[in-house]
């Protein structure tokens, strides 16, 4: 259904797309996945030359997109793009905002355009929002008008770029329910995106680009379980884990609080969960470590667990070897108000160096 072959484009004199050769079967969705910067969006939107590949082929059902004019609009007909910010005019009303193609761009009549609008409205579940302005929506409802707009045309493949990217967790939760609805229903889907647990929901096949092409790929569970190049294994690894380097007790906890937070939504854990991961670490006796002068850093770092779905806490520092658990009392090591929280923690310490983990 959409061929790539030899893809290449440089903006100025960085290199975006070495040589990227892939393939999308109808029925498939693939997921596009790497470091920031690797070339993602710029790969989707070379496809209907919303960016101009500098070489390559691009052939959509076998027909080839050569830049012409008629060729690009023969590829957009085809392919229904929707990006990361949902873009919609604020003075249209929702399907008004989807008519604008079918009826300025393609000359369909209005009666028929609106029916069409209201049954891709229907396909996201906002038939009954086609009247609403989009200030009147959530932003999640935004981004599947968005899809919606997409739909209207009847696209052979559905392109998303991080389609969640500026999405809380519920709001993330409703992209993704349509996407898996729209791929159970059979539409081919190619998306980029930086969310794992996005991508292992809906993905049958996982690309990984980097050095300007496609690294490896293979199932969402040879990808982010089983890696076998080195550069795929440090980003899933990477993925995985976020370090946080804390240098005094009066450092910035709000920040820290913010980045719990992202990293919690990447892999859509419950809010819940999300809130008590933040009680944990809002109730740490950090101040205990430099209180005794012989640290100089704490180094801390979140660690995902695919398998049990669950946060890991470990704190890691130089110095005292007293486990900071033990400040909370002389006689008790066990804190009360954390206790409940948490299944479970260990603290170990060789060489001054103490590593304290706290499974939540």
């Amino acid at each position: 259904m959409l061929e790539v072959k030899n893809l290449k484009k440089t903006f100025r004199s960085q290199i975006v797309l070495a040589n990227v050769t892939m393939g999308v079967q109808k029925g498939e969705v693939v997921a596009l996945i790497g470091p920031h910067g690797a070339g993602k969006s710029v790969l989707l939107q070379c496809l209907n030359y919303l960016v101009r590949p500098d070489e390559g082929l691009i052939l959509v059902d076998g027909t080839p997109i050569t830049g012409s004019r008629e060729s690009i609009q023969y590829a957009r007909r085809k392919i229904g793009m929707v990006f990361h910010k949902p873009s919609l005019f604020p003075h249209l009303r929702v399907v008004d905002n989807l008519m604008l193609a079918p009826c300025y761009v393609h000359n369909v009549v209005r009666k028929k355009a609106y029916l069409r609008c209201m049954k891709a409205l229907d396909k996201v579940g906002l038939a009954e929002k086609a009247e609403f302005w989009p200030r009147d929506l959530t932003p999640g409802q935004q981004q599947r008008v968005a899809i919606a707009r997409a739909l209207v045309g009847a696209p052979g493949i559905l392109v998303l770029d991080d389609p969640v990217a500026n999405l809380d967790l519920s709001m993330r939760g409703e992209v993704l329910a349509v996407s898996q609805f729209l791929a159970q229903s059979g539409m081919t889907i190619l998306f980029s995106s930086q969310n794992a647990h996005f991508s292992r929901e809906i993905a049958t096949r996982v690309l990984y680009l980097d050095e300007g092409t496609i690294y490896e790929e293979g199932s969402p569970q040879d990808i982010f379980d089983h890696p076998v190049k080195a550069k795929t294994a440090r980003f899933i690894n990477h993925f995985r884990s976020l370090t946080y380097n804390i240098s005094s007790h009066l450092f910035d906890r709000f920040e820290l609080i913010q980045k719990l937070r992202e990293f919690c939504y990447r892999y859509g854990l419950s809010a819940t969960y999300i809130n008590k991961c933040q009680t944990v670490l809002e109730k740490l006796p950090l101040d205990k470590v430099f209180s005794t002068k012989t640290s100089t850093k704490v180094v801390l770092t979140l660690e995902f667990s695919e398998t049990s779905r669950s946060i890991a806490i470990i704190l890691s520092w130089v110095g005292s070897t007293r486990n900071i658990f033990d400040y909370y009392s002389d006689t008790d090591t066990h804190d009360p108000a954390i206790d409940p929280l948490i299944r479970g923690r260990h603290f170990s310490c060789d060489a001054d160096q103490n590593v304290l983990t706290i499974n939540v």
